[in-house]
This record gives structure tokens, sequence and C-alpha cells, in this order.
């Protein structure tokens, strides 16, 4: 008895990593970062999650026998096979849809779930990278009313074989084309783009098997042929297996940690239906501030001005983060600002989120008609004096008043993830982004520098040596062709597709032909 799944990682690798090889979505090798956790989590939890079903199986078909009238469950194992296997994709479906979606809503399962989205380079071996906790709940969930109804031996056994398949398929590396088809059946494109670390793509597609649960509930994310710029969390876990294991079970290391609090949001979700949750007490209690019609961007403009005064290079929407302002100097003070239309806890916890790679930060809200909201409250500016955070109140006339200056309290810092935004910040041609939207793609260094690719390249194919004298990463944008905008025509030469014209029609910018002449004069030196 294979209980640990040798023969099936055997088969499924003999399967999966030529397909990948031969249809990769983007360039990846075998032997990957992460490679031997993922090899023990399937090896282990594939026997601990066997037993956990094995149990659950015998409880519910015992609850079954005493509950569920024997004529019920008569009818429903002598359906035809097939007609039992669909019957179970989609009861399973619906609960791996509402369990998935818990998992992400819930902050104290959230530090479970994380453990699985915390794969930085996807492929078919990331569908067991889960924890085990996560998954027997998941599996209990979906397959609990399966037993219970009384499905017969045969139709599990196929549904199983078809479940395996589909999610290792789904994780795999791989790029094909699912067409019309991909309304019904979750393809990787789908998938992929529930696990890319990118705002857009933050608590959408949860469905397992059946996009159209997505769509009946308000998580699907249309995406089109994008390729995600990149996988994993902002959480800092573990990079070993029992690090992983444990690291849900874990006290936080600091007084107020929200790991996921960068695009986790204080919304619970009802039948679809999103409602907010008001915390108790006077403390975090409504402004009754009329917001009708107004947004976060609404304030940044006024605290652009105002960081500017202080000779910061100011500019929106970098790394998750609403404002980010750099003063030179070597290290650049480096100053983060949030911000809410009220002040409340979900920005006090973004502004911790935020405190390991910054040198300071700021809160900015709109302040109460009348001068009497949060801003006023003596506890709620001592918990942000407490936690070093600077206030910014943004009155109706769209002028700022300091409420509380920054205190350096010298927080422990993630020097990678600062190192990452102050490059992001200084690569960033101009302030294309307002600070506080995200249901536009976010204009990242990264795109603009593909932008600039594809203006030098209105005119026909280019190399990417051509391109060099723009961007020092042209190679890699027209290998990786993340958007889609490029395709190889010749050895070393790429044009323009139709997305890479329509992207110059979406985003013109006035510095496109300025670069398509530089382009030009460079390579005729």
């Amino acid at each position: 008895m294979d209980i640990f799944g040798i023969k099936a990682l055997l088969i499924c690798g003999l399967i999966f990593i030529p397909f990948e090889h031969l249809f990769a979505e983007r360039p990846q090798k075998i032997f990957r970062k992460g490679l031997a956790v993922d090899l023990i989590y399937l090896l282990f939890n594939g026997f601990i999650v066997k037993v956990a079903i094995a149990i659950m199986a015998a409880g519910a078909l015992g609850a079954a026998a005493i509950l569920v009238p024997q004529s019920i469950t008569q009818a429903v194992s002598g359906q035809p096979v097939w007609l039992q296997v669909a019957e179970i994709i989609l009861i399973a479906d619906i609960g791996v849809y509402w369990a998935h979606r818990a998992f992400h809503k819930i902050p104290a399962l959230w530090k479970f779930h994380a453990i699985h989205h915390g794969i930085e380079d996807l492929d078919w071996l990331g569908a067991f990278h889960n924890h085990p906790v996560d998954a027997i709940v998941t599996k209990a969930i979906s397959l609990t009313p399966i037993f219970f109804l009384g499905f017969s031996e045969a139709s599990i056994a196929v549904f199983s074989i078809i479940y395996l398949g589909h999610t290792l398929l789904v994780h795999s590396n791989v790029r094909i084309p699912f067409g019309p088809l991909k309304w019904l059946i979750a393809s990787p494109q789908f998938h992929r783009w529930h696990h890319a670390n990118q705002r857009e793509a933050y608590d959408k597609n949860f469905a397992g098997q059946l996009p159209f649960l997505d769509m009946m509930f308000g998580t699907y994310n249309v995406t089109g042929d994008k390729v995600p710029e990149k996988y994993g969390v902002d959480d800092p876990i573990p990079s070993t297996y029992f690090g992983q294991i444990g690291y849900p079970l874990l006290p936080p290391r600091e007084a107020i940690e929200s790991t996921s609090a960068e695009h986790r949001s204080l919304t619970s979700t009802v039948f679809g239906r999103a409602v907010r949750r008001r915390p108790r007490g006077r403390l975090f209690a409504s402004n009754r501030l009329n917001l009708r019609g107004m947004n976060e961007t609404s304030l940044y403009a006024p605290v652009k001005r105002f960081l500017e005064s202080l000779d910061f290079v100011v500019k929106g929407e970098i790394g998750g983060c609403d404002i980010v302002a750099l003063r030179e100097g070597e290290p650049p003070v480096v100053v983060i600002c949030e911000l809410k239309l009220q002040f409340n806890l979900e920005l006090v916890l973004q502004g911790v989120d935020r405190a390991t790679v910054c040198d300071e930060v700021w809160l900015a809200a709109r302040m109460s008609a009348r001068g009497k909201g949060r801003e006023s409250d003596a506890r709620f500016r001592n918990l942000c004096r407490r936690l070093g955070f600077g206030l910014l109140g943004v009155t109706a006339a769209d002028r700022v008043e300091v409420l509380l200056s920054p205190i350096a309290l010298a927080p422990r810092k993630n020097a990678r993830r600062r190192s990452r935004l102050v490059d992001e910040h200084q690569r960033r041609r101009g302030d294309p982004v307002a600070g506080g939207g995200s249901r536009n793609p976010i204009m990242t260094a990264y795109r603009q520098s593909a932008l600039a690719c594809a203006a030098a390249m209105v005119d026909g194919p280019r190399r990417p040596r051509d391109l060099k004298a723009l961007t020092p990463i042209a190679s890699k944008i027209l290998q990786h062709n993340v958007y889609g905008w490029f395709a190889r025509v010749d050895r070393g030469l790429y044009d323009l597709t139709d997305a890479g014209r329509a992207s110059l029609v979406r985003w013109p910018q006035a510095s496109h032909d300025e670069s398509r002449h530089a382009i030009l004069n460079a390579s005729t030196i």
C-alpha cells in the first residue's frame, strides 16, 4: 500500500515535468527554490490528509445511516456514474469555494492558507504545498456532503482522479488556452491570477474547478492573456517545512501585526455582499461624516503637496503603499503615507505593516465636519503616538493639518522589501498613479519600460540590443513578455502584437515618441 504517494509522485512527475517544459508559461528551472519543501509536503501531507479523510468519511457515513433516509441514499447511488460524478464536482466545488473564501477573509485562517500562497515559483508541485489544517478543513467542508448523501464508491473514485489531475493542472507552469471553456472549467491562467501577488488579484478566483461560481458571487477576475508579474505573499513565511507548519500556531512577534493587512480588508462577505464590520467601542465609532461620492484618491493631491513642501519626492501606489516619499541622502529617507476617508483600525494596521520598510509612517484621512471625530479622540492619538505614527487631517477645503508628528521608534526593518520599494520609486518615471486607487492596473516602472519598448517598435521589429539604450532590461522584457505585447518573428527579433499596439492607445505618453527617436538615433551611432 503506497500510503505516502510515492507512485503518484512518479506518475505525476513523468506527465507534468515534460508538459511544463514544452508549454511553459514562463522560464523556470525544474530544481527550483523550495522544491525539497514541496516534496516533503507531498509525502507527509498525503498520509495525514488520507487518514483525516478516512476518519471523516467513517463519521459522515455513520451519521448518514441515522439521519438520512435510506431511500435518498439509494436514489443517489443508483444514478449513472457519470451523473454522480458531475453532481459531486458541483457540490464539492461549492464547498471548496466558501471554505477557500473563509481562509482568505478570516485572519486566523489566513495564516494557515498563507503557507500555500507563499509559493513564489508556481508549478504542479505547488498543488501539494498546503498546511495540513488548511487541506483537512477544506476537504471536510467539501466532501462531507458527498459522503452524507451516499454517492457510490465508483463515482467518488472517478471524482478523486479528476480532481487530482485538474488541481495539478491549474497549478502547473503551462500556457494552454481554454477558449470558451474558460468560463466553465478552471484553467491554469484562472488560478494563476489567484496566486498573483498584485493588488488586482487579491481575493479573486476562489473556485477550484468551476469559475462560474466566482462569476455568480462577484469574485471573478478577468485577466485575458496577461501574466502575473510575481507570486507569493508579503507575510514573513519561514522557508523550512517545520517552520511553515508551526508558523500559524505561533503568536505574532509584534504587538499589533496584520501580515495580510496590505490586501485583506476588514470586510466580511455574506452571500456575495460585502458588509463592513464595525469594531465595537467609542474609539472606533463612526465620525458621522458625509463621504458619499468621495474616494481615497481625493486625498492624494493635498497630501502630496504637503510632503513636497518638506523637500520630499512623492509618488503614488508603489509596492502596495498609497504614497511613498523619498528625500535625498545615503541611504535615502523613506516616508510612507497611507490614505483613508476616515481614521479607523484598518488604517492603523496598514501603518504597522509599513513600519518595517520606512523611516516614518504618516496616516492621513478626512477630518470630521465639526472637528469632533476620531482625530480628536485622545485614546486614538495615544495609540498612534505609542506606535510612532504621524497623523495628517485633510479638511473639506483640502488643507492639510498635522495632528501628530511621527516618532522614530526604530522598529525591526525588512531590508529586502525596503530595497524593492526604493528601487521602484527611483526607477519609475514621473508620478503616473494617484495614491489610494486599487481598481486599475498600476503604472509600475516595469510597465513603463515595456511601454517604452513598445513605442520604439511601432515602426517595425527590433532586437533587444537596439532597445538597451532605452532600458537595460529590454532583453528580459521581450523574452518574458509578461503583458503579451511582443512576439518573436525571428531569432533575436521581436515585433509588436495587437495587444501591444492597444497598450499604446490605452496609455498614451508624451515620452513614447521621444523614446522611439532616442532608440533610432542610438542604433545609428
